[in-house]
């Protein structure tokens, strides 16, 4: 059985979706509910940490998309939709997102992952440096191999040079 749910579509929903269906070739040209069911099934076979994604800015500026408010109703088989559900509840933790707030974060997922290279470089400016250091120092005082491993390897990273 499936969960039908609508949303209103957003500019920024928009231009998102315009850019999801320009990079995935399996997707034909102004079929948002089967993108929107798709980026639903994606996440939850392959759920990506909310957290880092909420921080992106996608470069979106160049996509073009009307002005006028937009409606689409989609499908989700229920078992999709729940683990969904689950996953950001677990990850923000959440009572009960809104089916518009998940599908938001779902068509970010997807974006994320089609623009991969684009948006990890957006994301360096967003790295809390206060936190890149505590998470360091746990790893220099600990006597664990693995965090003599990382600290091993972020040195030779920090050695090369560009």
């Amino acid at each position: 059985m499936a969960v039908a749910k609508a949303i209103r579509l957003t500019q920024m929903d928009k231009k998102i979706l315009k850019k999801i269906i320009e990079l995935d070739p399996g997707v034909e040209e102004d079929h948002n509910s089967e993108e929107l069911r798709k980026v639903f099934e994606e996440f939850a076979a392959a759920p990506v940490d909310l957290a880092m994604i909420r921080r992106i800015k996608f470069k979106l500026d160049d996509v073009e998309v009307s002005e006028e408010a937009q409606m689409v109703s989609f499908n989700v088989p229920d078992e999709t939709y729940l683990a969904v559900v689950n996953e950001v509840k677990k990850q923000l933790n959440l009572q009960a997102p809104k089916a518009s707030f998940l599908a938001r974060q779902c068509m970010a997922a997807r974006l994320y992952r089609l623009m991969d290279v684009e948006a990890q470089s957006t994301t360096v400016s967003n790295i809390d440096g206060v936190e890149l250091i505590r998470k360091l120092a746990t790893l220099l005082e600990s006597d664990d191999p693995a965090s003599k491993a990382k600290i091993h390897r972020i040195n030779e990273i920090i050695s090369q040079e560009d």
